[in-house]
């Protein structure tokens, strides 16, 4: 969207005379929700009021009063709306910077940029500035920019260099480069950071930005959901547990009398009546009825509040699966058609456990256990697999007729655990089905560059849990925890820890055995999902797929399986 160069009629004054040719709008200053009103159309159009509630309206206010505030909210009472109004209204009322970011660049995007889109698209006034996808340009010194934060020792996607506003590939940004930038030859320009839920941060991105909360001319909005413990060392936790200058805000479905709140002395300000057209007296009455008081999603998701204790350091939660679903709200899906993730299991008592995403959605599992007296296990087991590719592929072409036209699923779309049955993989080779054969064991194939950030992995096995982890937080996939129970469940085990070596750091995933020792079985569905979110493929995520109705790979022995196979419920 570019094209908001021109001025309409503007009250702009300098030395008090009228200024028709700049940018900005000074005489909001102490005002600035006004200019969300008269200039961004933020207006109820009937009764003329400021169409915002009173927690909108408290934290919009709170930015500009108190420099540094951080919003501690519920699920659904419209934080990243009023967000969208806040970006251009800082940026316009005086000459300024801006800088947002969140969990990955496809949230940076779709999330809070898609809003302010809308936002500027709409506004009364005509605005000067170049609108990108995550960039609002004045000139060289004066634009806003989304920068995801995927990479814990440096931010990506914002040049240092005053010339350029932002390229989101570009290199990464040091802490000395982010100094030099927001303060050379700046004076009387202010710089605001909204961090997009800053739960999704990872430490160190926090550290990057630290030395800058002591400038007088640096702004700060963390405006997030609580999804972890008081006693995580994480910045967006030290707002509420320590003194480091934040106007603290709560935004609560439940007063503290129903909920008491021990924390409570600690905020500056809660908001616990939230409007019926933001959450439902029927949509409270079900939370209360799923959910204990002491549940932790509850007390994030409906009381905005952290829980006790330390949140465990899981490769994923169950915040990042309900996220991924509710992306899929948002973000358009890519057209990367079907992939399968196959767990080999001994049938005694692991199964056999086979996955099929379908454009980056779960779409169905199948579980079937060898026979224990089956000499032919491996046989058995690669005949099961070859009717599953057909049968799939039957029944996508029923659930999407224009984009599968009901072939079987090819070869190279299939990824097959091979660390400790190789046979299986062999057998279908050998009938001319050329699988993705995949051993956890092995080195990392340095898949997703544009995921990985500069995390490095031990084994293949780790790598494609944390990547997992990024596709879901990017929006790439989806696994719906109401349909995929067991997936959603499984997915939650594994822990994970970082450590710094000379390479840079390294992420450790705990061993399988540990897993099942605590769980009391293998995550086995878990496995064959991150088996099925694999890119089969030396190229790009985008790339590696290619037409959806093409594979590259033969695929002879599949019509035999037609013959004998039984069709797969698809759940």
């Amino acid at each position: 969207m570019e094209g908001l160069r021109s001025r309409a009629s503007t009250r702009h004054f300098v030395d008090g005379d009228v200024d028709e040719k700049s940018p900005w709008f000074p005489e909001y200053q102490g005002r600035e929700l006004e200019f969300a009103a008269d200039i961004l159309g933020l207006r109820h159009k009937r009764t003329k009021r400021i169409a915002a509630w009173a927690a909108q309206r408290y934290i919009f206010e709170a930015l500009f009063k108190y420099k540094r505030v951080a919003v501690y909210g519920a699920r659904g009472v419209g934080k990243d709306f009023i967000a969208s109004y806040i970006l251009p209204t800082f940026f316009y009322t005086a000459p300024s910077r801006i800088l947002t970011t969140g969990p990955g660049l496809r949230h940076v995007k779709y999330v809070l940029w898609s809003e302010v889109r809308k936002v500027m698209a709409q506004s009364v006034v005509p605005l000067q500035g170049d609108l990108g996808m995550i960039s609002l340009n004045l000139d060289a010194r004066h634009y806003a920019l989304g920068i995801p934060s995927k990479d814990p020792n440096a931010i990506r996607g914002w040049h240092a260099d005053p010339m350029m506003g932002g390229d989101p590939d570009a290199d990464c940004l040091t802490v000395e480069d982010l100094e030099e930038a927001q303060f050379d030859d700046l004076a009387g320009t202010r710089l605001l950071l909204i961090i997009d839920e800053p739960q999704g941060l990872q430490q160190e991105v926090f550290d990057i930005f630290r030395g800058m909360f002591n400038k007088d001319n640096v702004y700060c909005l963390m405006i997030g959901n609580p999804a972890l413990g008081l006693e995580d060392d994480h910045e967006y936790v030290h707002t509420l547990t320590r003194d480091i200058g934040f106007h603290r805000i709560k935004v609560s479905w439940f007063s503290e009398e129903q909920f008491p709140d021990p924390n409570q002395h600690r905020y500056d300000k809660i908001f616990e009546k939230v409007p019926e057209t933001f959450i439902t007296a029927k949509a409270k009455k079900e939370a209360l009825k799923r959910f204990e008081p002491n549940d932790p999603l509850f007390m994030s998701d409906c009381l905005g509040q952290f829980t006790s204790g330390s949140i465990e350091q899981k490769v994923v939660t169950s915040a990042i699966l309900r996220a991924a679903m509710a992306m899929l709200q948002t973000i358009p899906r890519r057209d990367i058609g079907p992939r399968i993730g196959i767990d080999i299991g001994t049938g005694s008592p692991d199964p056999c456990t086979a996955a099929l995403f379908f454009n980056g959605v779960k779409r169905a599992a199948w579980e079937w256990r060898p026979p224990k007296d089956d000499q032919q296990t491996r046989v058995t087991t690669a005949t099961e697999i070859a009717a599953l590719m057909v049968d799939w592929g039957r029944q996508l072409h029923q659930l999407h007729p224009d984009e599968w036209d009901g072939s079987p699923i090819t070869g190279e779309r299939v990824s097959i655990d091979d660390t400790a049955n190789p046979g299986v993989c062999d057998i279908l080779s050998s009938k001319g089905i050329l699988t993705d054969r995949v051993n956890f064991s092995q080195s990392p194939d340095g898949q997703w560059p544009e995921l990985r950030g500069n995390f490095r992995f031990p084994n293949k096995r780790v790598e494609m849990h944390w990547l997992a982890r990024c596709g879901l937080q990017e929006g790439y996939f989806a696994i719906d925890p109401e349909q995929f129970p067991k997936s959603a469940e499984e997915a939650c085990w594994a822990r994970y820890q970082r450590e710094t070596t000379g390479m840079g750091t390294m992420i450790i995933v705990e061993l399988k055995k540990d897993i099942k020792k605590r769980h009391g079985r293998s995550p086995d569905h878990w496995d064959a999902d991150i088996l099925a979110m694999r890119s089969t493929g030396t190229e790009s995520f985008a790339d590696t797929f290619g037409d959806p109705h093409t594979g590259r790979r033969s695929n002879i022995g599949l019509r035999a399986a037609q013959t004998r196979s039984g069709w797969r419920r698809m759940t």
